[in-house]
Order: structure tokens, then C-alpha cells, then sequence
């Protein structure tokens, strides 16, 4: 990586050599029913790759933005303020706030690293993004437009046990990839539907596998004095039997919240476990709280599907069913526009109870409680939560992940003991192997672990997503799902799946715990306060390209992401970057 005139002469650089850019590859009719099997790469030109040189972004002062009118650094603003590249193998970040899940944010797939000179040369060719060079276990080998990529394990592909070459697919119809997976077309397919499942159940060569995801839905309690009480509040909470409510409200493949945060992202469920389901006992505390029976109240739910909530429709009935018969309390379901809703529940000016859900592209615990019980959060939620925000804020600041540990524990049990709202279900998917696939495992992230698997004595693993990625890198762009019907997060779970493979970051994530683990950094270690951060790279570390992997391409990487004048800013729509903008912060104007 270079300092900024460097900088600058990469991206001339990389507009004058157009030819030497990376660009996608020729596409061939690849598939695991193709005779012969895949084709030999092409050959493609590599980007010249520039010398590290030392450097920082900003090269003075901060990126923050302290707001103009207070001074303060807003909370919803950047989070990075100053990366700086030490020396080859040490990148220092300086944050605008403390952030103790600083490591789960580099373990995303929009911190894929790149070749200081491929950014550039994306910068000014953004299609080139299809085939970059990552320094990941496999490259892009081909991509058909519309059908599939295939993927060719980088070095030698007789010396590991992982499959050589992985193929991924896409079609939007689930019955297609049903079909697809039944026929041994494929090894394996994501995103089954009800129906789907069902067929291939009787399919005696195929196994199912849940997908957590990374969704909640909650039952809130709005603003007046009806729930002030905590023991009213309790009583809804007991009344819900959330597993039946899994069962009869959400897709195959979710599961009843014990905790607001999915088991599945780092302390997602450290402290003691929700409320058992207890009719009897919920109607008593209504009682004891002399709770007016008589008058109907209200349930706000959302028209349309919102994230952590697929069928509101179905899911209202069952709370306003479960209300009536273990309260004798009448809901009345009031069905409000989406949009309506969420604009509201962001105000804190819903009132009565209402259905809604959370959603985190961040796979830690402070990704669910931040946004709805943070100090961003408002209304009547947060502010029954006794202590949570300010626990939350000494989580966030704790450079020792013990003592982190202990405070989002006491946090967890906090939420418990207020009853702010209700946790309800973590909305989850399915997906299909064929029996013959060893090491079979899915992720809520999509980060399958597909390098790990081998399927029977092919030497091709084919994958059936929904949505075809825009690239083999996950800082821009996630899709095309709008065209195919796909939801965010089936679009993110397939972008992820490509890029996991060929674009690493520098942190990763357990598949089994959702632990950040080191990924190409050796280790990322913060000061007292969780403010700065300091990762050093693996040594001998190098892209398929064969460039090294520097710290400098780690500054190149969120400059060109994190800085609103950067060439890949102009390049490309603000949509490209809502990926990076929700793990790490839109940049400040």
C-alpha cells in the first residue's frame, strides 16, 4: 500500500492500463452434469502491484465529522476514524467511539482485503469486481452471467482433501432448487421452502439442515401507563409459547428466542434464558396486577414482511389467540403500512403493543441490543430497560473481553428482569445436502464452510443459491435480488457465500459459536478503552494473483469504502456500499 500521491498513482495507473485489469472471466457451461468437467482457467493479465509504502487515511486529523452544530461525534455517524498503515504487517485503527466488537466488524465479508492496485483498478472499472484476486482458499476460475461461477482451489489441488473445484448456482425459484438438488444436479441447495422440503424429505439420499438466522422478532410495549408495570409486561411474555409460535408463524428452520441476540452471534445469549411458557402463572400476575379485563387493546403489526418477521398476519393471530385464551385480555390487530411502523417504532411513539423485529449485519450481540435498547434507541422500550443502555455503553468500552463478557451478561439479564419487550423467534431457513457430501455445515452468515466439504469422488462441489452475487467482493454491491424477489438477507447469505471464499478479511468467524477468530491478521488487540485498535498481519501472506498481502492494502481497502471523495465512491451508486455503511458507518458528508 502507498501514501496518497501513490494512491492517486494507482488509480491513473489503473485507468490507463485498462487492459491490464482484472475483468470477468469467458464465461463456460459449467455444472456438475458438464462432461469432462470444468475448463481450464483463462489466462488473465494481473494488475501491476504496487510497493508498500507507509501511510494513513486521513493523512491528518480525523474522518468522525463532528456534528457542526454540537461538537460531538454523532453515534449513528463513522465508526472508523483513522486507519493507519504502520509498517507492512501492523495496520492501527482509530475508532470515533468505543467498540469492544470492533473484531466481529472486521470478520465481515464487506472487510474482504484486496491488492492496493486491484482497489484502484475496481475503482476505475467497477465490473472488474467479478474477478478479483483475493487471498482467499479459491479464486474465480469462470462466470456464466445469470447461471453460475465456478471456483478453482488456489495452489495445488492434489495435496488437501477439500474439493478442488466449487461451483455456485442460482435460481430463483425454489422449486427449481428442490428439483435441482432431488435430480443430483447439485450437492447441495440454500433457501428450501415449505414445499420443497416436504418433497425432498422423501428423497432418501438428501438431508435437511436448519439455517440460523440472523433476525429476531419482538413483541413491544408502547408508550402510556397500561404496561408501566413490569409484572403486566411479565404476563404477556409468559403467556406466548414462542416454540408453537416457531411452528405455526415462521419458515422451517427457526427457533424460539431465549434472548433478544441469536444464540449464534458472540454472547447472543450469555445470562439466564427468557421465561418458560406458563398460562396459568401469567394470567395470576394480571390478577395480582388488578389488570382491566374488560377493555380491548391494541396490536400495531406491520402489512408487509419486515426483517425477523415473514407473516405478520399469522403471527398476530397467534399472540391474539394466546392473549385471549391464557389472559382473557382481547387484542384487537391493527394492520399499519410497513413503513409507518418502522418510522414510529424508530420515534418511540407507538402506542399499545406491536409487533416489529431486528435484523443485525453485524454478528455480535451489540448488533440486536444497540438498535432497539441502545442510546440511539427511543421511546418506552429502552426506557423500562433499568440499566441496560449504560451497561451497554461499558461493554462497548471494554478493552478486556472478560470483562465484556461479564457486562453484556448482566445486560442480557437486565432486558430479563425489566421485560422491555418480548423475544419472540429467530426466523431461520433451511438447506439440502446429498447424503454422500462429508462435512456438510451451513452458517447464519452464509459463510458456508465449503472448502471443508468433498462430495463423494467428484472433484466439484455445486451449491443452489437464490441471488447471484455482483462479485467476488463483498465491500460493494450484494446483488440482484430486487429482480429475483429475494429478501436482504438471502441476498447477503449468497454474496457472502462467494466472497468468504475468495475475498478473506482479516478476522473471521467460528462457523459453530460465532466467535470473531483471526482470520489474515495473526491477532487485532484494542487499548483499555476499545478505541484503538491493532492488527498484524500473517507473514508471507499473498493473493492468487501472487502480490503480496500488505497492511497497506488493508488502508487502501477502507479508504476506498470509508472516504465519501474516494474514486470508488464516485464510482458506483450509494447502494453499492449499504453493506459496508451498516457494519461500519455511512461516512460523514
Amino acid at each position: 500500500m502507498t501514501g496518497p500521491g501513490h494512491r492517486l498513482a494507482g488509480v491513473l495507473l489503473a485507468a490507463a492500463l485498462a487492459g491490464c485489469s482484472p475483468s470477468p472471466v469467458p464465461p463456460s457451461p459449467i455444472g456438475s452434469s458438464v462432461p469432462g468437467g470444468p475448463t481450464p482457467a483463462p489466462t488473465l493479465l494481473p494488475v501491476p502491484e504496487l510497493p508498500f509504502t507507509a501511510g494513513a487515511w486521513p493523512a491528518a486529523g480525523t474522518a468522525c465529522g463532528p456534528d457542526p452544530d454540537t461538537g460531538s461525534v454523532p453515534v449513528d455517524g463513522p465508526l472508523i476514524g483513522r486507519v493507519e498503515a504502520l509498517s507492512a504487517r501492523v495496520v492501527r485503527f482509530t475508532l470515533c467511539r468505543p467498540d469492544a466488537a470492533f473484531p466481529a466488524r472486521l470478520a465481515s465479508p464487506v472487510m474482504g482485503l484486496l491488492d492496493a492496485a486491484e482497489v484502484a483498478a475496481v475503482a476505475a472499472d467497477p465490473a472488474g469486481a467479478r474477478s478479483v484476486a483475493g487471498a482467499g482458499a479459491y479464486r474465480v476460475d469462470a462466470w456464466l452471467p445469470g447461471d453460475n461461477v465456478q471456483l478453482a482451489r488456489v495452489g495445488d489441488p492434489t495435496t488437501a482433501s477439500r474439493p478442488p473445484v466449487i461451483v455456485l448456482r442460482w435460481s430463483p425459484d425454489p422449486a427449481a432448487r428442490a428439483t435441482a438438488l432431488a435430480n443430483a444436479s447439485v450437492d447441495a441447495i440454500d433457501a428450501a421452502d415449505a414445499t420443497g422440503i416436504a418433497d425432498l424429505q422423501t428423497v432418501p439420499e438428501v438431508s435437511i439442515l436448519p439455517r440460523p438466522g440472523l433476525a429476531t422478532a419482538y413483541l413491544g410495549f408502547g408508550i402510556g401507563k397500561v404496561y408501566a408495570a413490569p409484572e403486566v409486561r411479565l404476563a404477556f411474555a409468559q403467556a406466548l409459547d414462542v416454540a408453537a409460535l416457531a411452528r405455526a408463524a415462521f419458515p422451517a428452520g427457526s427457533v424460539a428466542a431465549t434472548h433478544l441476540a441469536p444464540c449464534v452471534v458472540s454472547l447472543g445469549c450469555a445470562g439466564e434464558d427468557w421465561y418458560p411458557f406458563d398460562g396459568p402463572a401469567a394470567a395470576e400476575l394480571l390478577s395480582q396486577a388488578a389488570f382491566d379485563l374488560g377493555t380491548p387493546r391494541s396490536l400495531t403489526v406491520p402489512d408487509a414482511p419486515v426483517p425477523g418477521v415473514p407473516d405478520p398476519a399469522a403471527t398476530a393471530a397467534f399472540i391474539a389467540t394466546s392473549a385471549k385464551e391464557n389472559l382473557g385480555v382481547t387484542l384487537n390487530v391493527t394492520t399499519v403500512p410497513a413503513a409507518d411502523l418502522a418510522a414510529s417504532v424508530a420515534g418511540g411513539t407507538v402506542e399499545g403493543l406491536y409487533l416489529w423485529g431486528v435484523e443485525s449485519a453485524l454478528p455480535d450481540v451489540v448488533g440486536f441490543l444497540e438498535p432497539v435498547l441502545g442510546s440511539s434507541a427511543k421511546g418506552a422500550v429502552p426506557a423500562r430497560a433499568a440499566g441496560v443502555r449504560e451497561l451497554l455503553a461499558q461493554a462497548s468500552a471494554a478493552g478486556a473481553p472478560a470483562r465484556r463478557s461479564e457486562l453484556i451478561t448482566q445486560a442480557n439479564d437486565a432486558v430479563r428482569a425489566t421485560v422491555p419487550l418480548v423475544p419472540l423467534v429467530h426466523a431461520g431457513s433451511m438447506a439440502a445436502f446429498r447424503d454422500d457430501v462429508e462435512g456438510a455445515e451451513v452458517t447464519a452468515t452464509g459463510a458456508d464452510p465449503l472448502g471443508a466439504m468433498s462430495a463423494g469422488d467428484r472433484r466439484q462441489l455445486v451449491l443452489m443459491g437464490a441471488v447471484e452475487p455482483a462479485g467476488a467482493w463483498c465491500g460493494i454491491a450484494t446483488g440482484t435480488g430486487a429482480a429475483s424477489g429475494a429478501d436482504e438477507a438471502q441476498q447477503a447469505r449468497d454474496a457472502t457465500r462467494l466472497c468468504a471464499l475468495v475475498t478473506p478479511g482479516l478476522m473471521r468467524l467460528d462457523p459453530t459459536t460465532g466467535e470473531p477468530l483471526p482470520g489474515l491478521a495473526l491477532r487485532c488487540v484494542a487499548d483499555d478503552t476499545a478505541t484503538t485498535w491493532s492488527c498484524r498481519l500473517r507473514p508471507d501472506l499473498r493473493y492468487s494473483s501472487r502480490a503480496t498481502v500488505d497492511a497497506g492494502d488493508v488502508l487502501a481497502v477502507v479508504r476506498a469504502l470509508a472516504d465519501p471523495a474516494s474514486p470508488l465512491r464516485a464510482a458506483l451508486p450509494a447502494a453499492a456500499f449499504r453493506g459496508w455503511d451498516a457494519v461500519f458507518g455511512a461516512p460523514a458528508p
